[in-house]
């Protein structure tokens, strides 16, 4: 079984801003009001009566990733997960990411759906980066920047 996966990217790849991905993105979100708009509430939900600790940061992520799971139909659980992670404050990478780990019976094994054929390992890194960008990208995406963020 492999590791859950986050997004990472590769080096040179993580000093390049993600213009075009980002401006998609904020397409599709324009695109679905409903589910921006739900987003943008649940990252400004609290933002000036909680305490931010490291426990509530991590809750409130969650939130902001089952609302977009369950807007297109997904419920987390068996088989299909995607949660917040913990920085590496002595490591490289010293933000919050969204881990996502996807069974691979999940995926179709054909070419007949949009995504394909595509492998486990790319749609897990898909979907990590697009939950990721929801916080990390939120005030050029069209949503209301987390505070904690």
């Amino acid at each position: 079984s492999n590791p859950p996966l986050s997004y990472t990217g590769f080096p040179k790849e993580r000093n390049v801003f993600p213009y075009a991905s980002v401006y998609l993105l904020r397409k599709y979100l324009e695109m679905h009001r409903d589910l921006r708009d739900a987003l943008s509430k649940e990252m400004a939900r609290g933002a000036n009566t909680v305490r931010w600790t490291t426990a509530v940061i991590m809750h409130r992520m969650q939130v902001v990733i089952e609302t977009f799971m369950e807007y297109h139909g997904w419920r987390l659980g068996w088989g299909l997960h995607a949660y917040p992670t913990m920085p590496d404050i002595n490591g490289e990478d010293a933000s919050f990411g969204v881990g996502v780990r996807i069974r691979p019976e999940l995926l179709p094994d054909d070419g007949d759906d949009a995504l394909g054929s595509v492998g486990v390992h790319d749609a897990e890194q898909a979907l990590a980066w697009v939950l990721t960008a929801l916080f990390q990208y939120a005030g050029r995406l069209g949503l209301r920047r987390p505070r904690f963020w």
